[in-house]
């Protein structure tokens, strides 16, 4: 940052009082006068004439037979300086508006503020660079003093005076004249548009110290109608005027290193209709009138949708509605847009039944709608009405599902199962594509079978049906048979059912269990059943033998006696009938054998109860030789 000696401050400070003072003579035209004629220029059935800056209040009388003309207006910008400090650009303002025939309007195209030059001596000095013509700001004072403000282009219709502007486009903000040339943010605001923008700070950090662009109401900028401020005067970079405008936009204002700021940029106004742009002219402003025939064409209206719905489609949310209409190009505009949704009283020859469109409208109820709407000019031409339909279905799709398949018990299946949805949809309808009609399952267990479907609006939803399938019959098994037992042994035979999906529901299997001589001698078969809750049955047989021998005989008869001795004379008749045997002496087997019997019978004195003896002498009866 470039620092001053104090007595080069307050020279300044005391030329910066004395400009601030002097007359603002860029705010009103210094002459009325009818500038030169206007370049016109005819194309086709379309005359056009230019209006270029002269420094002057000028007019435009209106042919006799033109009722209507279309205002192209550009604001002027402000002046900038030096290579890095760029002034606000002009706005600009489109209408078309109706005018009388062989009536005199008042045309103020603006002038770019006065610019100053950085690195040159003419720069820094005495000189305020001015505003320019119809509103702009003077600069700011200073050792390099600021730019001027772009002055406002505007037509005025019924006088001459701001009271009689009906359309205009703002100025640009003057541009601060700044040393360090890579400091900071230097630029004039744009001009309006609506809305004049703000100029920028010297330095990014100060961006609450800046000119001001002014709104529609003159609550911002220097609020004045049609008058830009000037930039106020600083220790050494003066800051830019504020652009002319509808309201002018406010002069720079003085950072905290007393350098200045850029100016802000002035409002636009304009009809309804009027089509702004903020920030597009460079230089002096211009205003291009252009007119042609008598208007006899109806102008043309398109509808646009939200959510990118197309016209006839089905949709499943709301549709916002906006209308656009456009008349001819030279003709007298807009100036009504009609609609009607599912009303056909409405029409062009009965416009009362007709609601009038000021802004973007919802359709929200379900169903079709027809939507009505066309468009008047300002002289009178009514557009054919059009039509289109917003379609709108809310709802999901239903299921009405049916299920086929063999049913056994208890809600179980017992066959592969399939479901036929039956979907239905009252408003948009089934979207087939995306809507399976059927679904089966052959896999045993209780789960749902699930689908989804859309309908044609987009509307999603899913159902599921609880099936239970078991194919499968329970399981009866056998567990721990040894299949051959001696009558000395214990039996231990395990049943078990069991059904993995729908489970038992009712079983005769029982576990065998016991001393095998208990259940005597020979083969033995035993049979169970289980039922699921599927209803499915099924059974199985286990088949077991049970025999005797002298040594399984002698086992048995030791675990019934309780007297050792008895059970060694037992076990010895019995082991010598077996070595008879194994020798083919018969009659000396069945002498032991009977030795064995006649010592069992004799109950009381071996400890056994008369159910053993009978059972140990049936089981001797065996051994004899006529029986083997």
């Amino acid at each position: 940052m470039r620092r001053h000696s104090m007595r080069t401050k307050l020279v300044w400070v005391a030329i910066g009082a004395i400009i601030t003072i002097a007359p603002i003579m860029s705010v009103i035209p210094l002459r009325v006068a009818q500038a030169a004629d206007p370049d016109c220029v005819q194309s086709g059935s379309q005359t056009v004439c230019t209006f270029s800056y002269t420094g002057a209040a000028q007019t435009w009388t209106v042919p006799g037979d033109v009722t209507s003309a279309t205002f192209d207006v550009y604001g002027a910008s402000g002046g900038s300086a030096g290579g890095l400090s760029y002034p606000g650009y002009g706005g600009r303002a489109t209408a078309i508006l109706t005018v009388t025939p062989s009536t005199e309007i008042t045309l103020m195209v603006g002038g770019a503020g006065d610019s100053v030059s950085k690195g040159q001596s003419s720069a820094c000095g005495s000189h305020i660079p001015s505003g320019g013509f119809n509103g702009g700001g003077n600069g700011g004072g200073g050792a390099c003093p600021g730019s001027g403000g772009g002055g406002a282009s505007d037509v005025r219709i019924g006088g001459a005076e701001l009271s009689n502007r009906v359309i205009v486009a703002g100025g640009g903000g003057g541009a601060v004249n700044r040393f360090e040339p890579t400091s900071g943010i230097r630029f004039g605001g744009n001009g309006g548009g609506t809305v004049g923008l703000d100029g920028g700070p010297a330095v990014s950090d100060w961006l609450s110290i800046r000119g001001q662009g002014a709104n529609q109401t003159c609550t911002t900028g220097s609020g004045q109608l049609g008058i830009g401020s000037s930039g106020m005067n600083t220790g050494y970079s003066g800051s830019g005027g504020g652009g002319g405008g509808y309201c002018g936009g406010s002069g720079g204002q003085t950072a905290p290193d007393e350098s200045g700021t850029g100016g802000g940029g002035g409002s636009g106004y304009g009809p309804a209709g009027t089509t702004f742009e903020t920030g597009v002219r460079e230089g002096d402003g211009l205003i291009i009138i252009t007119y042609g025939p008598l208007d006899d064409i109806a102008p043309v209206t398109t509808p646009s949708f939200s959510n990118g719905y197309v016209s006839g489609t089905w949709t499943n949310q709301p549709v916002t509605v906006s209308l656009t209409a456009i008349d001819n190009v030279g003709g007298s505009g807009v100036a009504t847009i009609y609609y009607a949704v599912n009303d056909t009283d409405c029409d062009s020859s009965d416009r009362a039944a007709c609601s009038t469109y000021t802004a973007p409208f919802t359709i929200s109820r379900e169903g079709t709608a027809t939507l009505t709407f066309f468009s008047v000019d300002a002289v009178g031409n009514v557009e054919a009405p059009q039509t289109v339909l917003v379609a709108i279905d809310l709802t999901d799709p239903v299921a009405d599902p049916i299920i086929t398949g063999t049913l056994g018990s208890n809600g179980w299946y017992v066959s592969p199962v399939a479901v036929t949805w039956n979907w239905s949809d009252l408003t948009s309808g089934i979207d087939a594509a995306n809507c399976p009609t059927t679904s089966s399952t052959s896999t045993d267990g209780s789960s749902p079978i699930t689908t989804t479907c859309a309908d044609l609006a987009g509307n999603s939803a899913s159902a599921a049906l609880p099936v239970k399938l078991d194919q499968t019959p329970p399981t009866v098994t056998y567990t721990g048979n040894a299949g051959s037992y001696t009558i000395d042994q214990q039996i231990t035979i395990t049943c078990t059912s069991t059904d993995a999906t729908s489970g038992i529901a009712s079983t005769t299997c029982q576990n065998i269990s016991g001393p095998a001589a208990s259940f005597g001698l020979g083969s033995h078969t035993a049979t169970a059943s289980a039922t699921d809750y599927a209803g499915h049955t099924s059974s199985a047989s286990e088949t077991f033998s049970v025999s005797v021998d002298y040594a399984s005989l002698a086992n048995l008869t030791c675990q019934m006696l309780e007297r050792p001795t008895a059970c060694r004379t037992l076990s010895y008749y019995l082991a010598s009938a077996e070595w008879a045997e194994g020798r083919h002496i018969g009659m000396l087997q069945q002498h032991y054998l009977n030795l064995y019997v006649k010592l069992v019978k004799s109950t009381a004195r071996h400890g056994l109860s008369s159910e053993q003896a009978q059972i140990l002498m049936d089981l001797a009866g065996q051994l004899y030789p006529s029986r083997r």
